[in-house]
């Protein structure tokens, strides 16, 4: 037998907490877009320490499940003695879940870069474009429109973990 006050009363809860979810996972999102495409231009660094180090760390997150991540977060790091930084769980969950999956992206993001032909940076290179211009009007906008439907599946990956 269903008591249909009490599916009544359930309602109001449920979507405040849909709408907590919805904007945990946008600004996961944004975290991870943003911070995605660091870890890939940083990881293609010609200072090989530099690459080392970001290709380990993006390795170690991915490793670990995200539940875990965000426990160390909410609870230890603030237990640590020069760290120390507390959070409130929306912002620790936020930034976790950015970072986490930040990683991911980031591997998608280096598979689009690496989509874009030889000849494209050869022929900036002839060019005469500098380094930031080879990336804004060259090579990005060729790499990024392939890997917005593999974006779209993480963005509904990290909605469903949230």
């Amino acid at each position: 037998m269903i008591d249909w006050q009490v599916v009544a009363d359930a309602f109001p809860v449920i979507f405040r907490a849909m709408f907590v979810t919805l904007g945990i996972t946008l600004g996961a999102y944004l975290v991870s877009v943003t911070f995605g495409l660091v870890l890939t231009l940083l990881g293609r660094s010609s200072f090989k320490p530099l690459a080392w180090t970001v290709f380990g760390f993006v390795q170690f997150v991915r490793s670990t499940p995200p539940l875990v991540q965000l426990f160390f977060v909410y609870y230890a790091w603030p237990q640590i003695p020069v760290v120390g930084v507390s959070m409130s769980a929306v912002t620790a969950g936020i930034a976790t879940l950015g970072i986490h999956y930040a990683t991911y992206l980031s591997e998608i993001y280096r598979s689009g870069i690496n989509s874009v032909p030889k000849g494209q940076w050869e022929a900036s290179r002839a060019l005469n474009f500098g380094r930031t211009k080879t990336w804004v009007k060259v090579i990005l906008p060729q790499a990024i429109p392939p890997v917005i439907p593999m974006m779209g599946n993480y963005l509904i990956v990290l909605f469903k973990e949230t």
